[in-house]
């Protein structure tokens, strides 16, 4: 039955005709351009031609331009206190036009909520606004009057209400408040120290940790090794700012803002392993990773503590977007969850996305190579769980660095503020606790049999496969769920206008790329043999982690779907691992 003042549209659109389109925010028709059509979902994605914007509608609300409702004509009066005033209530409309069934036209952005991409959130993929909306457009928007589906005039938002959408106040804690936090401060540096001290080269048992001869103060710092963190720190921002690459937007923000990203870490981590090679036919020792592993950390802690002080004092301008997580008041919690959602230097330098990526995961890749060269130097060869171990985490991070794009749509990026937990752990405890297996195989090489071998590449490529399967199964669904792949999934719609998928991997459990990282975590670790639990740390902190963010994700999509994710639990009911968990 067609809507009354909205006739029913049951012809045929093609690409390039001409429309109109009853637009949901005005109430009114606007004037389109149809680029594609899809007869299954009754829906054609159109282009406004008056701003530009796409975004898919539902036929329903397409009629040709010649059928489209003539303007009415307004008054020539330079007075727009009728239109533009909240004191005065409008005049009524006699017919006023109703407004499409809900859902209908809406721009639905593509959202994830984990670090590796754990929802399977499958929402109609269409093409972002490209406007950005600044403090000021919000400010401006805000003073309008909107028409409302009785005729009224919709009180216009308040300044207050503004402030209100860019620095959100913090309502709820998280690592139990500012006492949780104030220990992490304080334990996540020590852990790293913690490690190099237990792990060494006379032991790597936790018990004989207390037996280690620390160094005098002068042994954690040095000023080489603080030129060479600055040095590496400051070669990744010239090659971030470099026009080499694509340009992507980020996931739509609370004020409707897409950002854009240079999309170039792989050329990042190629350029830099072509200067470490040049290094080292230059004759400089890359082992020196290894001599000055302890002046490193120090160095990169201190980096990562100036560089906290920093995004946290730039907060506080007025056009700050804040994280919805980090704006308490409390100055410890905030320093350390991230006030700020997405600190900038100047249009395109996204600080958070930088350190996510390159220094510390790059540095990572150089790390390993430079356990490897400390092997040779000390035994005169490399075993083969070396070369295992750096040949894993290397395409690890290559092929994160790959799809860099994915990392757009995650909880780092998309929720959380950046601050001291972000900045210490993508700077120091990435590379410098990741790197504790290579690191034991110097001072402990470890031969492995051929069955170990064989056992580890086993848990490795199952690994592998889950973990690139499941996000690249997720990603294809969210850029054409009409492929021929995408089409043989089963999904579960929702109220919000989404599916979930439900079968595939996202069908064993809810995050399978969770279990797929997991099991290649496992792979490193085995590499360094059975003999110390420390060498297996990484494995043992990932479990926890991810454990964590499943339940962080489980309560955002409990409060995100309600009825709808219930019933997907259903479905789907374990989170990482089949009948476990």
């Amino acid at each position: 039955m067609a809507t009354r003042g909205r006739p029913q549209n049951k012809a045929q659109h093609q690409p390039g005709d001409k429309v109109s389109v009853f637009y949901h925010n005005t109430q009114r028709w606007r004037r389109a351009e149809i680029l594609s059509t899809d007869g299954t979902l009754n829906e054609s994605t159109i282009k406004y031609k008056r701003d530009g914007i796409e975004e898919t509608v539902s036929n329903e609300n397409l009629k040709p331009v010649q059928e489209a409702t003539p303007r009415r004509r307004r008054s020539r009066s330079r007075s727009r206190s009728r239109s533009r005033s909240p004191a005065r209530a409008a005049t009524p409309r006699k017919k006023p036009t109703p407004s499409p069934k809900r859902g209908l036209a809406k721009v639905i952005a593509v959202e994830q909520s984990s670090y590796s991409e754990s929802e399977p959130d499958m929402p109609v993929v269409i093409k972002p606004v490209t406007r950005a909306q600044t403090a000021e457009t919000l400010a401006e928007k805000a003073s309008e009057s909107r028409p409302t589906e009785s005729g009224t005039v919709e009180k216009p938002m308040a300044v207050d209400d503004v402030k209100k959408l860019l620095a959100p106040r913090t309502t709820h804690y998280e690592f139990m408040g500012p006492i949780g936090v104030f220990f992490m401060l304080l334990g996540l540096p020590t852990t790293v120290y913690y490690l190099y001290f237990a792990c060494n080269a006379a032991s790597c048992s936790v018990r004989d940790v207390g037996n280690v001869e620390f160094p005098e103060w002068r042994g954690f710092v040095s000023l080489e090794a603080f030129c060479l963190f600055l040095g590496w720190f400051v070669l990744q921002c010239f090659l971030y700012v470099l026009p080499v690459g694509k340009v992507a937007q980020g996931g739509k923000l609370r004020t409707g803002q897409q950002l854009d990203y240079r999309l170039n870490a792989f050329f990042a981590l190629v350029i830099s392993l072509v200067v470490i090679g040049l290094l080292h036919l230059a004759g400089y020792r890359l082992s020196i990773v290894y001599d000055r592993y302890l002046e490193l950390i120090t160095a990169a802690t201190v980096f990562s503590l100036v560089l906290s002080v920093f995004v946290y004092w730039r907060s506080h301008r007025k056009d700050a977007l804040l994280a919805e997580g980090g704006n308490t008041g409390n100055f410890v919690y905030d320093f350390f969850i991230g006030r700020e959602l997405n600190p900038r230097l100047g249009v395109m330098f996204d600080i958070k996305e930088f350190c996510e990526l390159r220094p510390g995961l790059i540095g990572w890749v150089v790390i390993c190579i430079g356990m490897a060269m400390k092997q040779w130097e000390l035994h005169g060869y490399v075993t083969p769980s070396m070369i295992l171990l750096c040949v894993f985490q290397f395409l690890y991070i290559a092929d994160g660095l790959w799809f860099e794009q994915a990392i757009l749509t995650t909880m780092d990026i998309t929720t959380d503020g950046f601050g001291f937990m972000l900045a210490f752990g993508d700077l120091v405890w990435v590379p410098f606790t990741y790197t504790l297996q290579a690191r034991y195989l110097v001072d402990h090489p470890v031969e492995l049999s051929y069955l170990q071998i064989g056992a580890i590449l086993t848990i490795k490529a199952i690994g592998y496969v889950l973990f690139r399967g499941a996000n690249s199964q997720k990603d294809n669904f969210r850029r054409d769920p009409n492929s021929p792949s995408s089409r043989k999934l089963k999904t579960l719609p929702t109220a919000r206008g989404t599916h979930l998928i439900i079968s595939g991997y996202w069908g064993i459990v809810k995050h399978p790329n969770y279990l797929g990282d997991l099991l290649m975590a496992l792979a490193w670790c085995m590499c360094t043999g059975y003999m110390h639990i420390t060498t297996y740390f990484y494995v043992i902190y990932f479990t926890i982690l991810l454990i964590h963010r499943a339940s962080r994700d489980n309560a955002m999509c409990r409060t995100k779907y309600g009825r709808d994710w219930d019933a997907y639990c259903a479905k789907v009911p374990y989170r990482i691992f089949p009948y476990i968990y």
